[in-house]
Parts: structure tokens; sequence; C-alpha cells
């Protein structure tokens, strides 16, 4: 079982002909898809010191090179010029520092959480307007939780599309695909949904949709389990063979 179907080229590679392998991408749990307590919303916005009229970019994950975080940080930067904005920024990494002297000098608010508990995630994703996934190059084999994460929890989605990326997101439809490592258009993606209020509305409720019918761990979970117990019947029937 493998996570893309990067994955599963190097798998079949190694693997004998015929070898069974199932692609299925990773998941988001119940947790994500409810509706946070609008109070803890707004306490979290308090304690961050985020004003309700700011545009928020939400970030989640490890600030390490694969995130390719300085095409997030010339977008944020790019779209505080016409809009109030904050790019809040869920975790924490050895690239801390080097975030923390690109928006020094910007128009844009910076809130950094630092890594937080897991079970909180759906908490910030709340307080984000949009959510950027970015990637430098196409060259990425995995399955990106925090994409599926927030498309739960019903935020509008700028991603770069990769492969295992692409296949998840559906461009205009439930978020918007962008080449890697082409940051103009990532700039240009995340202006238009500050402008464009019933457009992140749309694709928020579109991406929710998406993951409540392909993409909850329960789904996940019982194509795996269909998968195996195909195994198992095939293998039954070779043995009795």
């Amino acid at each position: 079982m493998a996570v893309s179907e990067e994955v599963a080229r190097w798998v079949r590679a190694l693997a004998p002909e015929g070898f069974p392998v199932l692609v299925e991408s990773n998941g988001a749990g119940q947790e994500f898809l409810a509706t946070p307590d609008p109070s803890l919303v707004r306490s979290l916005k308090a304690r961050h010191g985020m004003a309700e009229d700011e545009f928020v970019i939400g970030f989640v994950g490890t600030f390490r090179p694969w995130h390719d975080l300085d095409t997030v940080l010339d977008a944020a930067r790019a779209v505080g010029r016409t809009v109030r904005t904050r790019l809040l920024m869920v975790g924490d990494g050895p690239q801390r520092e080097h975030i923390l002297r690109t928006m020094a000098d910007g128009p844009t608010s910076l809130t950094l959480t630092g890594a937080v508990p897991h079970e909180e995630v759906p908490l910030y994703l709340a307080c984000c307007d949009a959510v950027a996934v970015p990637y430098a190059t196409r060259d990425v084999y995995f399955s990106p939780l925090k994409l599926i994460e927030a498309m739960a929890a019903g935020r509008a989605v700028v991603a770069s599309a990769t492969g295992p990326v692409a296949r998840v997101v559906r461009d205009m439809q439930d978020g918007l695909l962008i080449e890697p490592g082409d940051r103009v258009a990532f700039a240009d993606a995340l202006a238009r949904l500050a402008h464009d209020l019933p457009l992140r509305t749309h694709l928020g409720a579109e991406a929710r949709r998406t993951v409540e019918q392909e993409y909850t761990w329960d789904a996940v979970t019982a194509r795996v389990l269909a998968f195996a117990q195909g195994l198992a019947s095939r293998t039954e029937g070779t043995c009795q063979a």
C-alpha cells in the first residue's frame, strides 16, 4: 500500500511482476470536518492578536526546505500590499529565523505558533481564510496530510500541482492548483482569494465535500481493508487449487 503513484512505481520496480499495489492518499479525521466552537476561535484569534478584518493565510507543517516556504513568504508579502494580511504559520523548524528575517520589514503581519498538539490544528485552520500548500518542484512523492486536513476544514486551498496533490485537488472546483515553483502565480492566486469572498467560500465548501466523499480516514480504511480482503481471497483460491 503506497500513499502516491510515485511511491507505487518505486515498489513495482523492486517487486516481482504483477505484485499487487494499492495507491491510497492520506485522509482526515472527523475532528477536521467538525465546526469548531466560534468562541474558541475568537479566543485564539485574540490570543495571537489577529484582527477580524485581516485576510489570514495559513500554513501548517514543519519549516523545512521541501515545503518551499519562500513561495509562501513572497505571496503573503505581495497580498499584504493591497489587503490587510496576516500569515499564520502553525509549526516550527530550522527555517524559523529565515522566516522572521524575511517578514520583518514587510506589510504583512506574521504569527508563528510553534508546534501545537494535532488535536488543536482544526482550531487554527478555522482562523484561516486560505491555506497555502507550496512545493518548488513536481518531484514530490508524499501525500500531504495537511492538504487533506485543510480541505476537510472547509478552507480554500492554494497548492502546488505535484502528482499527489493534483490527484486530490480539482483546479477551480475544490482548490487552486499552481505550477510548482511559480511564485508569481501562487501570489496571484492568494490575492484573488483575498478579493473574492464568494470564490473562497465556494472552494472551501467543495473541498470539504471532496473529503467527506473520498478522503475521510473511514473511507481510506475501508478501501485498504477491501484491498487486503481481495488479496486474502486470491491467496485462499491459490491454496485450494
